[in-house]
């Protein structure tokens, strides 16, 4: 099964013991040498948990926590999205603006499949990095 990222945010974040409202879905954490969604950032109002994805299990209603954890001074920046591919212009690995992403698809396991963008769709094995200013892809020599 598949999930596209965009649909997943601001969904409720339930801790799964306590069943207390968390906060809800802010951001995704996407790690480029894995192709993968790492962490999940969830938050209320000024508080921000990190979920580490295998700690957590997406619903169509909400987001499950087993357990969560305060940011690390290392992940402040993925607080405000800086790995969030949403939004974030795309370049080629030469330097060739591809759009703007629009939703990224993911697999059971966090793994990306696709990136939607505004020009187009592009396979997950073409990323190359996730930052706060672009995502950058291997250039489609076709």
């Amino acid at each position: 099964m598949t999930v596209g990222l965009r649909e997943t945010m601001g969904k409720p974040a339930i801790d799964r013991g306590s069943a207390e409202r968390l906060g809800e879905l802010r951001h995704t954490v996407v790690d480029a040498s894995s192709r993968a969604v790492v962490d999940l950032v969830v938050g209320h109002g000024r508080k921000v948990a990190f979920v580490d994805w295998a700690q957590a299990s997406l619903g169509p209603d909400a987001l499950i926590v087993q357990s969560s954890r305060s940011p690390t001074d290392d992940e402040s920046r993925d607080v405000d999205g800086a790995r969030d591919p949403l939004d974030k212009r795309v370049l080629s690995d030469q330097g060739i603006e591809i759009g703007v992403v629009v939703d990224v698809t993911i697999d059971d396991d966090g793994r990306v499949r696709e990136i939607t963008t505004t020009e187009g769709s592009i396979t997950g094995d073409r990323l190359l990095g996730v930052g706060s200013y672009a995502v950058v892809v291997a250039h489609d020599a076709s």
